[in-house]
């Protein structure tokens, strides 16, 4: 594997850093509209959109940039289902090399 994952660690792991979610990181810098967001988390894609029903920030952005690992969470769907979830939030797009652009019109 030529990424890494993040995940939970007790508190005797070094490197600790907090981490926060996207609706969170919406809401402490005031975004709300045009923003680009792009994504190359590899392999946690799923994660992210399994819990979209109760984000907020899918409805705030206008253009999502996502390299989806089908291979690394092993589902050969994944990025049908992402794209079918974006459609939902009004986002249309396409795949450009290993990359889905999305944008809201």
């Amino acid at each position: 594997m030529d990424g890494f994952q993040c995940a939970e660690a007790d508190s005797d792991t070094l490197d600790i850093f907090d981490g926060i979610d996207l609706d969170t990181l919406f809401e402490r810098y005031h975004i709300d509209g045009s923003i680009l967001v792009k994504m190359d988390i590899e392999g946690a894609e799923r994660e992210i959109f399994k819990k979209i029903e109760h984000a907020k920030w899918i409805t705030k952005i206008k253009v999502l940039a996502i390299e989806i690992h089908d291979q690394r969470c092993n589902d050969t769907n994944l990025s049908q289902s992402i794209v079918q979830t974006c459609k939902k939030y009004g986002l249309n797009g396409k795949k450009i090399g290993d990359i889905y652009v999305f944008n809201k019109r």
